[in-house]
């Protein structure tokens, strides 16, 4: 019989280099485990002049390996805070 795999093992998602994270957030749902990555990073565009690039990643652990499933996210797109309104 082969040995189970322990529960405490680590399985980092994989994601990429030339997206820094500056967030992330992770839920187990329906058998899986979904991490969403926010990044950013500027590049210097000229001189005095800076470009902003920014994103979301997408990874999906299920069976012991990790898929990309960025597909359709939107990328490099501003979100506006939450809009907070009174409860009646």
């Amino acid at each position: 019989m082969p040995a189970e795999e322990p529960i405490d093992r680590r399985h980092d998602p994989p994601l990429p280099a030339a997206h820094p994270a500056l967030a992330i957030a992770m839920i187990a749902a329906a058998g899986r485990v979904i991490v969403w990555s926010l990044w950013g990073r500027m590049r210097q565009s000229g001189p005095g002049s800076v470009t902003g690039y920014s994103g979301v990643d997408v990874r999906a652990l299920a069976g012991g390996r990790w898929r990309d499933v960025t597909g359709g996210w939107p990328q490099h797109q501003t979100v506006p805070p939450p809009l907070f309104t009174r409860c009646r």
